[in-house]
């Protein structure tokens, strides 16, 4: 569970959660019934953000990342469905133009969206690394064409590709996905879909000392417009992790006890024996036995019986550790590694229980251990 967890600890996210915060703002349909008042409100909401001190980068998004998203049926123009009435499916995000910059995303290749990809210019559209591959392989994907509606056509061309985001959370696999311009398309998602967005700021300073920044901006253009969710993409990235760093504390608390109890029990055992075995010691050395033969004696019968539980635990192991295998990410329930390191600690353990009464019952003269009973 603790290689486990270390090894999601490593996972790169896509992006950069460092200085990145995030608020949840929807706005009423009732206050905000047409296209044009909800694109504006978010449009002037992130241009007074990006003229905050401290603010490098202003976006906003759909679905934030880690937590899923929503979907669309799509085709390759110029290409035939794969299977006839089906459209392939991808993920769906609409952005604005500094979307990737405040997310510290990386563009793989071709260009991020402009303040020109307006809903007067030709469709654009950005796909992830997964898409590419899955959908590309052999091939350019930039200057192909994506359809992303059934009735009428929404033909977009590919202009870039971003690297794959974990939007499932850090172990989950990479969807295909697809990026449109919030100037192109919101005013048909937000009067179609939600009128709800998450603002996400990039700063130079301590993210959470904007909170009260990003409300009073919002405010500003609505004094009676609620913001809600004001965490760091830091603590969203810890709280994705929540329910496995649960586990391994849970199951990793017990197990290290199960452990040290198996470790004072081997401990106890061994060195108890070795110490009944004292009189008999001392008739050995009185026969002409050295203290290399006495130890040999001693550890010869200590490390049969110490393998033996060991292997008949590491039968019991292989057999029931496989329950573990839903717990654990890029980490076997048979790892070597773990399989290998505990039977070395344990045998270490009844080492150290043999050598040290084994030692000092080599110590005691031979007179006074033949007179103990």
């Amino acid at each position: 569970m603790i290689r486990s967890f270390a090894r999601l600890l490593a996972v790169d996210p896509g992006f950069k959660a460092d200085h990145v915060l995030a608020a949840f703002v929807s706005i009423p349909v009732a206050k905000y019934s047409k296209r044009e008042e909800q694109v504006a409100f978010f449009d002037r909401l992130l241009e007074r953000l990006r003229n905050v001190p401290g603010v490098s980068a202003a976006g906003v998004v759909t679905d934030i990342p880690l937590y899923g998203g929503s979907s669309t049926g799509f085709d390759v123009d110029g290409r035939p469905s794969a299977l006839p009435g089906q459209r392939a499916m991808t993920d769906y995000r609409m952005i604005n133009s500094d979307y990737f910059a405040a997310m510290g995303m990386r563009m793989v290749k071709g260009r991020a969206f402009a303040h020109y990809d307006t809903e007067a210019a030709p469709g654009v559209v950005i796909i992830n690394e997964t898409m590419a591959s899955r959908y590309f392989a052999g091939e350019d994907p930039i200057g192909q064409r994506l359809d992303l509606s059934d009735r009428p056509r929404d033909l977009r061309e590919i202009v870039g590709v971003v690297a794959d985001v974990r939007n499932y959370g850090v172990d989950a696999e990479v969807k295909p996905e697809v990026y449109v311009p919030f100037l192109q398309s919101a005013a048909g998602y937000l009067s179609s879909m939600t009128s709800a967005l998450t603002i996400v700021v990039r700063s130079t300073i301590d993210p959470t000392a904007l909170g009260q920044t990003l409300r009073e901006q919002v405010q500003a253009l609505d004094k009676d417009q609620p913001v809600s969710e004001i965490k760091t993409m830091e603590w969203y990235l810890a709280d994705s992790m929540a329910q496995r760093r649960f586990n391994m504390l849970l199951l990793g608390t017990f197990a290290g006890l199960a452990l040290v109890l198996a470790a004072v029990g081997i401990y106890g055992v061994i060195a108890y024996t070795v110490t009944q075995r004292t009189h008999e010691m001392g008739i050995r050395i009185a026969l002409g036995a050295r203290g290399g033969d006495i130890l040999r004696l001693v550890f010869s019968n200590a490390m049969a019986t110490t393998i033996t539980g060991i292997v008949i635990g590491l039968g019991a192991a292989f057999a029931l550790t496989r329950l573990l295998q839903s717990l654990l990410y890029q980490v076997t329930a048979t790892d070597p590694v773990v399989f290998v390191t505990i039977p070395l600690l344990l045998m270490a353990v009844a080492t150290i229980a043999t050598y040290l009464p084994a030692r000092r019952a080599m110590k005691v003269n031979p007179i006074t251990a033949l007179r103990e009973p």
